[in-house]
């Protein structure tokens, strides 16, 4: 049954991913496009469209593919999904989190959680480079950068690194919020794709 397979995928999902949206988004993207869910542009448009909209983006990312691949019971299968565990997980570090927080032990475990974090957010921002900014995929092969006469220089979209500066500095030097940079990323993906 699709519902209990949505529930399940995102429930698994859940349990095991720290460090916020970012880092669940290369474990969705996994394990919906193995799934033959949906095609890898139509999970970065799924994505794009989630941060565009109010709340967490793993959550509303989880909450369209359920729909797209079941309708609204899928969408509400794969959104409890994704939140049961961290209802459960929360439930469980407020009612330990004194005894864990005098527990210089816990400190390890916690380090090991932040850095496959920040991979796992790496993992997400390839992903999206490979689907904004190049064409084809970013591999990275022992054999090319042992022997580079065999690598192959990846074509760049241009109007890609024009919008991804532009919205660096604007973020960096001003702090614009997100609302506006998407807007603006709107536009400036309207004006320079469709030369």
């Amino acid at each position: 049954m699709i519902y209990l397979e949505l529930f399940w995928v995102f429930c698994r999902i859940g349990v095991v991913s720290f460090g916020g949206g970012y880092a669940m988004i290369s474990l969705i993207r996994l394990e919906v496009l193995s799934r033959g869910w949906c095609l890898p542009h139509e999970f970065v448009d799924m994505v794009a469209l989630s941060q565009m909209t109010p709340g967490p983006v793993a959550l509303n990312t989880a909450t369209y593919v359920g729909k797209v691949t079941a309708g609204i019971p899928g969408s509400l299968a794969a959104t409890l999904g994704l939140i049961f565990p961290a209802l459960c997980l929360t439930t469980l570090v407020i009612r330990f989190l004194t005894s864990v927080k005098q527990n210089r032990s816990a400190e390890p475990w916690i380090r090991g959680i932040r850095a496959a974090a920040v991979g796992l957010i790496g993992t997400a921002v390839i992903f999206f480079m490979e689907n904004s900014l190049v064409e084809g995929e970013l591999t990275i092969e022992w054999g090319r950068l042992i022997h580079p006469g065999s690598w192959k220089a990846p074509v760049f979209y241009w109007q890609g690194i024009v919008i991804f500066i532009i919205v660096l500095i604007l973020k960096k030097k001003f702090n614009l919020k997100p609302f506006w940079l998407i807007l603006l990323s709107l536009g400036l993906g309207a004006g320079l794709f469709s030369l």
